[in-house]
């Protein structure tokens, strides 16, 4: 996540209400008081480590292999088989849509010198996931 406050009560609380009592959450370097309010949910552990998305995987395999890595676009489809793979019921996505409006799309700030700047500091995960430029 990256500065997804506004989102996260709702999020937790959709959750939690599925019976869901454990979260792992890998912030990138937020800074509009998302970490502040998860350090204050005794179910949330929060780790201050920036790394990128390919550095958390990469960690995590050093404990264990992952089954799977999904990517953003696969969610819709993938989740409720892993959902049934782990005998859980399928549940359906939350609205994620804060009621509070939102300060500007990306659409609004996006350009090619944002793109740039994005995949100089995201090189790897660009490499090791196959991001595509936005745009």
């Amino acid at each position: 996540m990256r500065n997804e406050h506004v989102r996260l009560p709702y999020f937790l609380k959709y959750y939690r209400d599925l019976g869901v009592n454990h979260f792992f959450i890998v912030d990138n370097d937020s800074n509009d008081g998302g970490l502040e309010y998860l350090s204050g949910q005794t179910s949330i552990r929060v780790d201050a480590h920036w790394c990128s998305q390919s550095q958390a995987i990469a960690n995590m395999a050093e404990f264990a292999l992952p089954d799977m890595v999904l990517r953003e676009d696969q969610l819709s489809e993938m989740l409720p088989i892993l959902a049934l793979s782990a005998r859980c019921e399928t549940a359906p996505a939350p609205d994620l849509d804060p009621p509070a409006p939102m300060f500007f799309a990306l659409s609004d700030i996006y350009d090619a010198e944002v793109e740039s700047a994005v995949q100089d500091a995201y090189q790897r995960d660009y490499l090791m996931f196959g991001f595509e430029s936005w745009g």
